[in-house]
């Protein structure tokens, strides 16, 4: 079975937009699993597919902390561990093919990622390619039979010590066969409205990150039609 989890809170264009990349994908999930702690309930902000079970929990709105973990636990608590669970975070950019790819690349690896992993922060219009080439980020991952425990073994460590990185827990100490493949079927996007994300690029650093005012770059990643909707966005957007 193939299984994606979106965990989701407060961010509403960005989970509007999920879930039509979601729905253009040439092989669709038996199973989408969304774990939300928003105040706005999912359910009033997408109209759930057929394979879409929303699992509306309480949110902790104490400062600090850091959700993600919790959120993953409860839909990990859902699936088994012969499932290919993809990662689908709820703001990034996904080609069409992204789960297809995945899902095939999990039928003989146990973990798969991109690596060079790109990121675009869509309010300052920069983008900056991460280099990362020993693990891959969150939102470009997937886990099949050890995969899966090694990631349940992640999660549950950043919640005893209350950190994020729960992706370079999981590349770092899985133990498992892996692939780490290049290609940008994914791109890490940033500067939605809402509720702040965890991880590189929400505030982007001077020097790291590189202009395009033009959105030139961001257009080769995703398509003229994305991007000019992501254009809305910007800081000087009217």
């Amino acid at each position: 079975m193939i299984v994606a989890i979106t965990c989701t809170g407060d961010r509403p264009e960005a989970l509007a937009r999920c879930f039509d990349y979601m729905m253009r994908q040439t092989v669709q999930p038996d199973k989408w699993i969304v774990v939300d702690d928003g105040v706005e309930k999912a359910e009033q902000l997408v109209a759930p597919c057929t394979e879409m079970q929303i699992i509306q929990i309480e949110r902790d709105a104490r400062p600090g902390v850091m959700t993600m973990a919790r959120n993953l636990d409860c839909a990990l608590g859902m699936v088994d561990d012969d499932d290919r669970v993809v990662i689908i975070e709820d703001d990034d950019w996904y080609a069409h093919n992204y789960i297809e790819h995945m899902a095939h690349e999990l039928q003989q690896w146990a973990l798969v990622g991109e690596r060079d992993a790109m990121y675009y922060n869509v309010r300052s219009r920069q983008w900056w390619r991460c280099d990362n080439q020993a693990h891959a980020s969150l939102c470009a991952t997937a886990v099949t039979g050890a995969g899966v425990r090694a990631l349940r073994a992640a999660v549950t460590r950043a919640r005893q010590i209350g950190k994020a990185w729960i992706d370079l827990r999981l590349w770092r100490t899985a133990g498992v066969p892996y692939l780490l493949d290049a290609g940008d079927l994914c791109v890490g996007i940033k500067g939605m409205p809402g509720r702040a994300g965890f991880g590189a690029g929400h505030r982007p650093k001077p020097g790291r990150w590189t202009d395009d005012p033009d959105m030139r770059t961001l257009r080769m990643l995703v398509g003229d039609s994305d991007a000019e909707w992501y254009a809305q966005f910007g800081e000087h957007a009217t």
